[in-house]
């Protein structure tokens, strides 16, 4: 009887052993098409139209109140660094004009285009070390869309990519150098610095649509070819952070959405 009832046991937690083992190899297939997520997402989007691209936001980020001065950067330990800047070097996370426009935010379309799949251009663009700073401070880029970072200084340097969402990468730099990369999802923003000169840092924002811009030297951005529709219009500085909008532009319109950032992060 006692071997009877053992061997009926034995079956019993074998069977669930091999139910468990089974429950755990297919775990994670419901609802898993073997695509990475945004491989999925993109591939249900319509081709974009580009007739439909009639309106136009554009507008001016501006700061209020009295901002902390920028920082002056030591460069007591690069003597080719410090030939650069006979005058010293200040921190640039906030650049402001003399009317308090705000150089170097980037905006950009949160929500409003996910139906869309954009074309991906082919040209490069471009990020460039020089004057041990990257310049631009703050660019934008199609997520697969190359970026052509080249060091066109007479120092050393490193570029450290801090993605979080697409693949990191730290690569030393002689001058003269250029090395080609893509950031293969969205992410805003993408942080790349140089351990070499611990001041030096750059900001992308990776979208998977053109509709972005940064501020030029006048404070004022400019978005085109958008469909007309409702919108989550976002801006990014670099020291204050993120704000949101919500706008609606109709077909052929040229809207005016400005920013403005208080002193208090």
């Amino acid at each position: 009887m006692m071997k009877i009832w053992s061997d009926a046991w034995v079956q019993i937690v074998s069977g669930v052993f091999v139910a468990l083992l089974l429950l755990g190899c297919s775990g994670g297939e419901e609802g898993d098409s073997g695509k990475e997520p945004d491989q999925e997402t993109t591939s249900k989007r319509k081709a974009w139209d580009s007739a439909l691209g009639t309106a136009t936001v554009s507008g001016t980020v501006s700061f209020h109140g009295k901002p902390v001065p920028s920082r002056p950067v030591n460069l007591s330990k690069d003597a080719q660094c410090a030939k650069q800047h006979p005058d010293g070097l200040r921190d640039n996370s906030l650049v402001l004009n003399s009317d308090n426009t705000i150089q170097e935010v980037f905006v950009w379309i949160e929500k409003g285009l996910e139906g869309w799949k954009f074309p991906v251009p082919k040209e490069p663009v471009i990020l460039s070390q020089l004057g041990c700073m990257y310049s631009p401070h703050v660019l934008g880029v199609m997520a697969k869309q190359p970026i052509q970072i080249r060091n066109d200084d007479s120092a050393v340097h490193n570029v450290h990519c801090l993605a979080k969402r697409s693949s990191k990468f730290n690569i030393s730099q002689q001058t003269g150098a250029t090395d080609t990369k893509t950031f293969k999802r969205p992410e805003v923003m993408v942080n790349l610095i140089c351990d070499i000169h611990p001041w030096m840092s750059a900001h992308l924002g990776v979208l998977s649509h053109p509709a972005f811009s940064v501020t030029n030297d006048k404070g004022a951005f400019r978005i085109t070819n958008l469909p007309p529709g409702k919108y989550t219009i976002a801006a990014w500085q670099d020291r204050y952070g993120i704000q949101k909008k919500e706008i609606t532009v109709g077909d052929g319109e040229s809207l005016t959405v400005d920013f403005t950032y208080p002193s208090a992060p």
